[in-house]
């Protein structure tokens, strides 16, 4: 560093100057070790949160102004924790330090790989595209991470979980956004066995985000009693007995008219509303069925109930406390239906709990059949009397051949059990026909009626009639 002074007579003319010069290798040299400590993780060397934060912002502003897309990766080691566990943090730092090196030799130019902390790592790859292929570029990065490592202790295997998402996107997304989105993919190959990686699904998640909404304003409606029940018939297609009535459930919405469950129901699936929906809709149903039963109708009901309901404490008491109230219910004109689906992710409770709710003489269903686990053991494990094969089978069974042979196996898995088939989405005399050559003669569908408010069942009900072409199968 240098400072000049002028030396100047007393007339004020500059006479001469005083250079003065300093060494300041070692104010530079700390200078330097301060960038690097707020810019460089200092056990691997690799750019930390900060630089990360700031390469990341440049590659998305390339990537906006040149129309070329990047990937961000989100890197989590399987397993690391009993690595320091099992041989000690400084076994662990090594690893660190070797992962570090091994993924900076895999990136390609121009790409960054910054350590979050821990054994979090990121990948920042602008212009993807130009890359020969996404997936190699990720399998081969992930590769490099399951290679043996060596260290005093012995050698032992790694792994980990990639998280991707790219950028630009359809919204408008922060670097911290496009970060988290990485880390839940992360997170859902953790969840699928680790060892693998996950590209975020940006659709499904400004679906999800969309549920916020859609809960407020149906925990709204409910105070407003804006849902409604509907009720749509099953029926013996041979001798046009009606065998029962499936309880839907709707949403009178207030701007956008009559709702189907699909328009708000997958919002609750993980939300306490969930149960709350499904008390009222049994709480109503047992209402209606005894006014049924006041006007001299003798109806079975059909009630949806979601299998977190099922497994909550209390159902079998709240039960109990309804046929105690609603008297004139006979137990056995209650069914409940499940979808096969979530009964599969816990057979053996799921089993057990309908075991134990069956004691009050209520009876249960498998919905939505075929589309899950459907073997021989899931028919023998759950002690439900029916079973409805899932209407996409149903529909499709006159055009597509894989339709049809699900549908017999479905019947013939069901028939040693002694298990009532209903098919649903019957649409037309012809569906009806192809079943009961089949021999499935229950069903419910547009072709028998569709759902409708509970003052016109009864007079439905007197005037059903099945197709003639159906009624030549009575005496079969």
């Amino acid at each position: 560093m240098a400072a000049i002074s002028a030396i100047k007579s007393r007339e004020g003319k500059t006479q001469s100057y005083v250079l003065l010069l300093t060494d300041i290798t070692r104010q530079k040299q700390h200078q330097a070790e301060l960038e690097k400590i707020a810019h460089y993780d200092m056990l691997t060397n690799l750019p930390n949160r900060y630089l990360l934060d700031e390469r990341l912002r440049d590659a998305m502003e390339y990537a906006s102004h040149h129309n070329e897309p990047l990937a961000i990766i989100y890197i989590d080691l399987d397993g690391f924790k009993a690595v320091n566990d099992n041989y000690g943090h400084q076994t662990g730092d090594m690893v660190l330090v070797s992962i570090a090196r091994r993924m900076t030799n895999v990136i390609e130019e121009g790409d960054t790989v910054a350590r979050l902390g821990g054994d979090e790592f990121i990948v920042v790859a602008p212009r993807i595209h130009q890359k020969n292929s996404h997936h190699e570029y990720f399998a081969r990065l992930l590769n490099s991470l399951v290679q043996p490592f060596h260290c005093s202790g012995g050698v032992f295997d790694m792994s980990a979980s990639l998280g991707i998402t790219y950028y630009p996107q359809s919204d408008e997304v922060t670097p911290d956004r496009l970060i988290r989105q990485a880390d839940m993919a992360m997170y859902e190959a953790k969840i699928h066995g680790k060892n693998r990686f996950v590209i975020f699904d940006t659709k499904k998640d400004l679906y999800q985000r969309g549920f916020g909404r859609i809960i407020s304003e149906l925990k709204h409606g409910m105070n407003n009693r804006e849902l409604r029940l509907f009720y749509q018939p099953k029926v013996n297609m041979r001798s046009g007995e009606l065998a029962g009535v499936e309880v839907l459930v709707r949403w009178q919405h207030p701007e956008k008219g009559l709702l189907l469950p699909a328009h708000f129901l997958p919002a609750t699936v993980d939300d306490a509303l969930s149960v709350i929906i499904d008390n009222w809709v049994i709480e109503q149903s047992f209402k209606q069925l005894t006014q049924w039963c006041n006007d001299g109708h003798n109806f079975h009901l059909s009630i949806n109930v979601s299998v977190k309901r099922l497994e909550e404490d209390g159902f079998y008491a709240f039960l109990s406390r309804l046929f105690n109230e609603y008297t004139k219910i006979k137990r056995d004109h209650i069914t409940f239906e499940i979808l096969e689906s979530s009964a599969v992710a816990d057979l053996e409770y799921v089993s057990s709990v309908i075991t134990e709710i069956s004691r009050l003489g209520v009876k249960f269903s498998l919905d939505d059949f075929g589309t899950g686990f459907s073997t021989l053991n899931f028919l023998k494990k759950l002690s439900a009397e029916e079973v409805k094969i899932d209407r996409s089978f149903v529909r499709g069974m006159l055009d597509d051949e894989s339709d049809l042979i699900i549908i017999r196996a479905v019947l013939g898995m069901a028939a040693p059990f002694g298990k009532r088939v209903v098919a649903e989405g019957v649409e037309s005399e012809a569906h009806g026909l192809a079943l009961l050559r089949l021999g499935c003669e229950y069903a419910q569908g547009y072709a028998i009626a569709k759902p409708m408010p509970p003052e016109k069942l009864a007079v439905w009900h007197e005037s059903w009639r099945p197709f003639q072409s159906w009624l030549q199968f009575k005496h079969y």
